[in-house]
């Protein structure tokens, strides 16, 4: 049902930019997608890159909003919201907008290629000083992979890792509480 809201919203959202004539000031120049994947019960980052032609976006305590469809398994997180080359001359308004999101996904997101649809909503302030809402639609590709298995030879190493730190720190301090408590007669009971 959240898809189906999603998908008519964006619909609209694009029959409305027909009918208005011009384009979005916003545009999404770039999406980068850490290790170009996300695995199985992993995590990735998604940075999405939007600059503004002939305008500027409002740069303002209120941040643009960003709604994403819901596909199940997929958890989404928006980690940062920031902006670049604000106008010197008129605070609040600046030409590029950086986003970065989170991706989680459990095992029961199919393993291939996905889209992750989503709705950005934002304020655009054009050489007048006029503010008008718009919005955006936005797609962010990426490919799900099998869960990272862990090979049991690491395993096994991180393993005796420990028990050598937990055995080294015993080495260092049983010799310093068997000369350190009597001499100081502050020693530690059970």
């Amino acid at each position: 049902m959240k898809h189906l809201i999603l998908i008519v919203a964006m619909l609209v959202a694009s029959a409305r930019a027909q009918q208005a004539g011009p384009a979005n000031c916003l545009q999404l120049q770039r999406v980068k997608v850490d290790h170009h994947l996300l695995h199985q019960q992993g995590e990735t980052v998604a940075e999405l890159t939007f600059k503004a032609r002939n305008c500027y976006v409002v740069a303002a305590a209120e941040k643009p909003d960003l709604a994403f469809a819901a596909e199940p398994g997929l958890f989404v997180l928006v980690k940062d919201l920031s902006f670049k080359h604000e106008d010197e001359q008129n605070p609040g308004r600046a030409k590029e907008m950086f986003v970065s999101v989170t991706l989680s996904a459990s095992l029961t997101v199919p393993v291939g290629e996905h889209q992750l649809r989503g709705i950005i909503k934002y304020q655009t302030v054009n050489s007048a000083g006029d503010v008008t809402p718009e919005s955006l639609a936005i797609a962010i590709p990426f490919k799900v992979a099998p869960p990272k298995v862990e090979h049991p030879w690491r395993a096994e190493f991180r393993d005796g890792l420990e028990l050598f730190g937990e055995v080294l720190v015993g080495i260092v301090v049983l010799p310093i509480m068997l000369i350190y408590c009597p001499l100081s007669g502050q020693c530690p009971t059970c």
